[in-house]
């Protein structure tokens, strides 16, 4: 268990001092819990290997140890003030806690199978059952980890099996049931699929290029055809800003939430507008009360598609992404992401131009983005491509007006004179 207590107090020092990560919350329950499949995972597959140990003893030890980086996430409130501790606690207990109980699980399973480098599988089967991505506290969520658990059940009982323990009839069983969650995944909260959204969402109006979902119950005719002129407005906008007005496009999918309760349960983020780029269809998520503030910034997204990676539609730069988002978004009362930059840059005589270029090219990156704080991240990354945006606009235009005169002395159309740099049309008969 040395080495277990090691690398969880090693990666809790690491947690500390870094910002988001030092508040236990969901990001930090996810990290720890990355971490405890394969800590936990690894340790139990030497555990079951070395002596004969029943799971309950290696589980509560593994499930122990996860008091380290608990005990370092706790101490962090004295400079990472937390104002929903218990919150976190809810989700160490949920990430960490209930990985962990896969993690040994997995390892009872493959250490029965008596191969010969177990731990090899215990790596390999790390990264997906892992994965959580619900910041929302929601029914889905725990049905999703009580899934998780149904999986661990299933390893246990397998591995039982291969020591020759147990009757038979019990797998079968957990496995009909683990099935019966994924049939009903999308009613639990555990997907939700494009389907089930729109039986939620029961309004329907189609635009040119939109496709709106809403309540019909909490959104009339007239308040729905004013939201579709909405959206063809400002994709107009976005489309003019990217000189892009004849492009092709699918029909975009717009789905509008009454309330954040709502779009939490259907979604697993109350307030925050999404566009799911890495899906097939186009598609956006908001509020209705935050139509007008967030549209046209996730419509830029939407634009962005064609240029993301190819099947994943997404950039390893989010800065770049978020900076054309708020690039292109259509004009606001509020300041300018420029005349913030500017004001702040003004406002501080103490930092160097190199130290301000540093912190733009920080932001480039998936971690520095999402680390900083996030209204600097967006107005600076917003200024920055909005200043791209210009002088490459800037540069076509210099592009254009010499090619334009390159065309007037080298590339006449037939039978038509053209002037050279003297004035003088080509081809025509001097003065005698």
């Amino acid at each position: 268990m040395r080495r277990v207590f090691a690398a969880y107090l090693g990666l809790g020092l690491l947690m500390a001092p870094t910002p988001l990560l030092n508040v236990l919350q969901a990001e930090a329950a996810a990290v720890v819990a990355l971490a405890a499949f394969f800590v936990g995972g690894v340790a139990a597959v030497r555990g079951f290997g070395s002596e004969s140990r029943s799971v309950q003893r290696v589980l509560l030890r593994q499930e122990g140890a996860l008091l380290v980086p608990l005990t370092i996430l706790t101490v962090a409130q004295l400079w990472a003030p937390n104002c929903t501790f218990s919150q976190g606690l809810l989700f160490y207990a949920l990430f960490p806690g209930v990985t962990v109980v896969f993690a040994v699980s997995v390892a009872y399973a493959v250490q029965g199978l008596g191969v010969s480098r177990p731990m090899l599988l215990v790596v390999a089967t790390g990264l997906g059952p892992i994965y959580d991505d619900q910041l929302a506290v929601r029914p889905g969520l725990f049905a999703f980890r009580g899934l998780t658990l149904l999986w661990a059940l299933l390893a246990v009982l397998v591995g039982r099996r291969l020591r020759g323990q147990g009757p038979r009839w019990p797998s079968p069983v957990c496995a009909l049931a683990i099935g019966a969650v994924y049939v009903f995944s999308a009613p639990l909260g555990i997907n939700t699929p494009g389907w089930y959204l729109r039986q939620q969402l029961d309004g329907h109006t189609q635009t040119e290029r939109f496709d709106l979902y809403y309540d019909a119950g909490q959104l009339d005719a007239a308040a729905a055809a004013d939201l579709a002129r909405a959206h063809e407005a400002r994709y107009d906008w976005v489309q003019r800003r990217l000189g892009d007005t004849d492009a092709e496009e699918e029909r975009i999918q717009s789905y509008i939430y009454p309330n954040p309760d709502v779009k939490g349960r259907l979604t697993g983020a109350r307030t925050t507008s999404v566009t799911p780029v890495w899906l097939s269809a186009p598609q956006i998520h908001l509020l209705r009360d935050r139509v007008s503030q967030s549209l046209g910034h996730e419509l830029a997204h939407v634009a962005s598609r064609p240029y993301g990676l190819s099947g994943l539609r997404a950039s390893w730069a989010p800065g770049l992404v978020e900076g054309w988002a708020v690039a292109l978004e259509p004009p606001s009362p509020s300041p300018s992401p420029d005349d913030l930059v500017r004001t702040a840059a003004a406002a501080d005589t103490t930092t160097s131009l190199r130290a301000e270029a540093r912190a733009v090219v920080s932001r480039l990156s998936p971690w520095g983005f999402w680390t900083g704080r996030g209204a600097v991240s967006y107005a600076t990354m917003g200024s920055f491509v909005e200043y791209l945006r210009t002088m490459s606009l800037r540069g076509d235009s210099r592009g254009r007006l010499s090619s334009r005169r390159s065309a007037r002395t080298t590339s006449p159309r037939r039978g038509v004179p053209f002037r050279t740099r003297s004035g003088r049309a080509a081809g025509a008969t001097p003065p005698g």
